[in-house]
């Protein structure tokens, strides 16, 4: 369906460095790719889980579509992944006969555009009437996420999860500041955020691998292969011992 498409992006921080940016029917790929998976043995099967509920985030982004005001040419629902939150903006802002406390109890419902609500019904996308935001707070609660913040406000709404790991980066970040701060007052002033988390996670295990340092920062190991040389030839990390079986020290001035 014409319009019905989520511009999604996903940035390498908490503000505006952009990572990468696709288009997709619901924006679920995406966050398949983008956020973090974990698995759990059920009887002989395995289920995977996202960092945040799959029906969560896939209830915020049909609400998005279902009461986006399609009238505003060059608009569109945006889904942006950050390192500490997702956020899914879509034009139109509530109703104004509804509150967000009605909205909230899931007890009323007023689509403004009651043909692609009813569509979505019937495929069974809605799983019911007016339980959309309802829905996406029970299951936040059910993982001891904190509440998504929803609101409404200059013709626009959003809807903010913010992703478990969220604090473990900043966290991470800060680390960093204060573990080059204190090898050497200089050297963060060149170092992106991607170099300042590698750097904080050697400090927290200088026997860190190329993989495990991958996973964490979630790139490839060749990008991070790479940005370990550049910070050996700056100064700010150096290799003791072999590839298997050494580790890393960051250098002090």
């Amino acid at each position: 369906m014409k319009g019905s498409r989520a511009k999604t992006t996903r940035y390498s921080s908490t503000t505006s460095r952009l990572r990468a940016t696709s288009s997709g029917s619901l924006g679920m790929a995406f966050c398949f790719k983008h956020l973090s998976l974990s698995g759990e043995i059920k009887g002989v099967y395995r289920e995977e889980h996202l960092e945040v509920p799959v029906k969560a985030i896939r209830e915020a982004l049909i609400n998005a579509l279902v009461h986006r005001l399609y009238v505003r040419r060059g608009s569109s629902v945006s889904l942006a992944i950050y390192d500490d939150r997702i956020e899914i903006i879509n034009p139109g802002a509530f109703p104004p006969s509804l509150t967000i406390e009605e909205l909230r109890a899931g007890n009323k419902s007023e689509p403004r555009n009651p043909i692609i609500a009813r569509v979505m019904y019937v495929r069974k996308a809605l799983e019911a009437w007016g339980r959309g935001i309802k829905l996406i707070l029970e299951e936040c609660a059910k993982v001891k996420l904190p509440e998504p913040q929803i609101v409404s406000e200059g013709g626009y709404t959003k809807t903010v999860f913010m992703r478990p790991n969220g604090q473990n980066e900043t966290t991470q970040k800060t680390t960093a500041r204060a573990g080059l701060k204190e090898h050497n007052t200089d050297l963060d002033r060149d170092l992106d955020d991607l170099d300042q988390k590698i750097v904080a996670l050697i400090i927290q295990n200088n026997h860190a691998t190329y993989a495990s340092l991958s996973h964490d920062c979630g790139c490839s190991v060749p990008t991070i292969q790479r940005r370990l040389r550049v910070l050996q030839q700056k100064g700010v990390l150096r290799r003791v011992g072999p590839d298997r079986g050494g580790h890393w020290k960051v250098e002090r001035e």
